[in-house]
């Protein structure tokens, strides 16, 4: 049996910070990569996705800041 101590999210819409919001509310540890810029589709969401502790991706895009939330996690949905 396996515990989730950490969710990992680029934030972007919807499923994404509902499962940040859930997770936080849950005790558990949260964030990841957020694209350059903050981006989301509603536009930028600095001060939201900080406070589920993501950090700004380097690269422009969702591509890369997915394939770095991949590489930094255990499992991805």
């Amino acid at each position: 049996m396996s515990t989730v101590t950490r969710v990992i999210s680029g934030g972007q819409i919807g499923a994404d910070q509902a499962g940040l919001s859930a997770a936080k509310a849950c005790g558990i540890r949260t964030g990841g990569s957020a694209p350059l810029g903050w981006l989301t589709s509603r536009g930028p969401q600095k001060k939201l996705l900080r406070r589920y502790g993501l950090k700004e991706h380097y690269q422009k895009g969702y591509k890369a800041r997915t394939w770095a939330n991949v590489k930094n996690s255990d499992g991805t949905i």
